[in-house]
């Protein structure tokens, strides 16, 4: 029986994705809020214990602890040995795949999810309501980090090249928050059919991981 667990909330992009890419390399992973049938809140000295930060996710493999999705997708690319997808790469592909997976667990949340997904998901207006003037003030900022996946996504298949890689595993859950956005603006959709970015999540949804996308 697989010893490793992921320690942080269903809905969390960077939980999905961490599943995501375990499920791409075909390693079981259970997930949730109790580790070992203990249940762990959020911030507790449990919580800060394994990551002082406070964040989420953290990766349990036995007695190791491992917070950071970058890390932690790294850590099960290892330990997935022939399937892994790094050690095949050439030491720029492989710095690539860093590159955007680091790039995207920075800039995606702090450009979609503060201010904008956040918002929608837990609203902080009266009487529980998303406060629309703050969303709307924070569209431009997830329309920039669109573009510039938009521009990567038009010259390669992949988010890091023409192969799959755990950068498409970070990307993908953001990508399938955004696509269910409602028009906001007279521009529409954030994902735009015929967009480079609805073709990716089209291939994305393809795959057999996109079983873990439908169990959200």
């Amino acid at each position: 029986m697989s010893s490793l667990y992921l320690f942080g909330p269903a809905i969390s992009p960077y939980v999905r994705a961490v599943r995501l890419y375990a499920h791409e390399l075909g390693l079981p992973l259970a997930f949730g809020m109790a580790p070992a049938g203990n249940p762990i809140a959020p911030y507790s000295p449990d919580h800060l214990a394994l990551n002082p930060f406070g964040k989420f996710p953290i990766l349990l493999d036995g007695d190791f602890s491992l917070p950071e999705v970058t890390a932690i997708c790294t850590y099960l690319d290892d330990l997935a040995g022939a399937s892994g997808r790094l050690a095949a790469l050439s030491s720029q592909q492989r710095a690539t795949v860093l590159r955007w997976t680091g790039a995207i667990a920075i800039y995606g949340r702090l450009y979609t999810m503060d201010g904008f997904m956040l918002e929608l998901v837990f609203p902080q207006g009266d009487n529980g309501r998303p406060r629309l003037d703050v969303i709307r003030g924070n569209l431009p900022r997830v329309r920039e980090f669109l573009a510039v996946i938009e521009r990567q996504l038009a010259a390669s298949r992949w988010i890091a090249g023409e192969q799959y890689s755990m950068a498409d595993s970070l990307l993908t859950p953001f990508l399938d928050y955004l696509v269910n956005v409602p028009p906001l603006d007279e521009q529409g959709g954030l994902l735009a059919p015929d967009s480079a970015c609805r073709r990716y999540l089209d291939n994305v949804r393809e795959r057999d991981t996109a079983k873990i996308l439908q169990q959200g």
